[in-house]
């Protein structure tokens, strides 16, 4: 029927106004008096029958869905599980929408095109990326993302990096995961645990009988580990100077005295790993398979390295998934200390931004998704225990949402204990400095 969308407002996920028809006709329809005459009556039928054809043609008209494409990390583990059960689980709450996720190269110019002119960044409605990345965006093209719509129910219990990004860029920018490394050692293990300083941590360790279990090679890994080393050693104000240098200035060298502790705590890593270090790096699943089999060994790196764990006692013990869970009274988790102490630890934090221009059409779905996907009921779609699922123990950057995961994953709670001191990675050029000192280290020590 003709103009019935002017007449009664149907469903419209994608803008800001979503009337139901019902609410727009009700008290609009005189009560019908069947005493009247048969022309009455007639005509009553013909009423009803218009008003029957109406509802059905406002109903066919409401159930249209509002389409939302939004891009996330092709790095993400496990990535095309985790997109088909956030699809899954959005579309089943809210029906509205039909959500197409796709992955992009976070690492790569090219995946986010305002860089080089290809426009794919605007294909999408949102996008997540790495928050070094944000302030590059802003530099490059101040116009290039609308700011977050004011539907968004803010989740503010910001963990980790995520509660040093400034209210301004919070604006623009909405945190997802928080990542970083940390040790992770059994309870048993008195002389590490009792340990702050480096040269306290390499006393506990020993390449034969406690080894250290690390991916320890290639460009963003192992640097790292360098700019943790500098922080530690001279402090968050000269670790950004000199990172910054380091990725701006080719003639910058690495710190001598750095580069020797690196070379000291590489002595530590397990030999049949250590030998042969450039070979592991595109298999670091081994290294928390080997921590579990290996109860006196440490493990260094990434949280979600403890599916590996999990996976690996399963495995072992021929045990279903249900019946699989670290527990933590079991182990322990905390910073590494390049000096005295620990004076933090570099964080990444990846996050949601929207496209210039996405939001005129489509803001009421934007701010649906960006509060669905930073909800604890959304990060606990990803953590179910299942035969590839190393994204359920990636960090969320919400407290909240660590209360929720740790239902099933008692042991991410000690992770919260890890993201009080933080040095966020939120410039392009410490990244850049990052990869130099990993690449330099990479070769450093595969010659010695």
């Amino acid at each position: 029927m003709l103009g019935t969308h002017s007449l009664y407002s149907a469903y419209a996920p994608c803008g800001m106004q979503t009337h139901h028809t019902r609410d727009v006709i009700s008290n609009k329809i005189e009560p019908v008096n069947f005493k009247k005459s048969n022309i009455m009556n007639k005509s009553i039928l013909i009423i009803i029958a218009s008003f029957c054809f109406l509802q059905i043609d406002v109903y066919s008209q409401s159930i249209e869905k509002c389409d939302l494409n939004v891009a996330l990390f092709a790095w993400l583990p496990d990535m095309a599980l985790v997109f088909e059960q956030v699809e899954k689980d959005f579309e089943n709450r809210y029906p509205e929408y039909n959500l197409e996720i796709e992955a992009i190269d976070p690492y790569s110019n090219e995946g986010y095109g305002i860089f080089n002119g290809i426009n794919n960044f605007y294909d999408f409605d949102i996008v997540e990326i790495d928050y070094y990345r944000f302030n590059d965006l802003n530099r490059v093209n101040p116009s290039s993302l609308d700011s977050i719509p004011k539907q968004f129910v803010v989740n503010n219990d910001y963990v980790g990096g995520a509660s040093k990004i400034t209210n301004e860029n919070l604006s623009f920018f909405v945190p997802h995961w928080i990542c970083g490394n940390n040790l992770v050692y059994r309870t048993s293990n008195k002389q590490l645990d009792k340990a702050e300083s480096f040269n306290e941590i390499l006393e506990s360790l020993n390449p034969k009988t406690t080894p250290l279990n690390v991916d320890f090679y290639g460009k963003a890994t192992l640097g790292e580990y360098y700019a943790d080393a500098v922080l530690d050693t001279y402090g968050e104000n000269e670790a950004r100077k000199h990172l910054k240098e380091l990725g701006t200035n080719k003639n910058t060298k690495l710190k001598s005295d750095i580069v020797k502790k690196i070379k000291l705590l590489f002595e530590e890593i397990n030999p049949k790993f250590r030998d042969k270090i450039e070979q592991f790096h595109d298999f670091s699943y081994l290294y928390p398979e080997d921590f579990y089999t290996e109860p006196r060994s440490v493990l260094l790196g990434y949280s979600e390295r403890l599916f590996y764990v999990e996976k690996t006692k399963k495995e072992t013990e021929l045990i279903a998934w249900s019946e699989v869970k670290l527990e933590s009274n079991d182990y322990q988790i905390k910073q590494f200390s390049f000096s005295d102490k620990s004076q933090g630890t570099p964080s990444w934090v990846d996050g949601f931004v929207i496209p210039a221009g996405k939001s005129k059409d489509k803001e009421s779905a934007i701010a649906t998704f960006l509060t669905y996907i930073t909800s604890p009921k959304a990060y606990s779609v990803i953590n179910k225990e299942q035969s590839y699922m190393p994204a359920r123990y990636l960090l969320p950057a919400y407290k909240s949402a660590f209360q929720e995961l740790s239902k099933k994953s008692p042991l991410i709670l000690k992770y919260l204990n890890t993201q009080e001191n933080i040095f966020l990675i939120d410039d392009e050029s410490i990244y850049e400095g990052i990869r130099k000192a990993g690449k330099e280290l990479s070769k450093e020590i595969t010659k010695s």
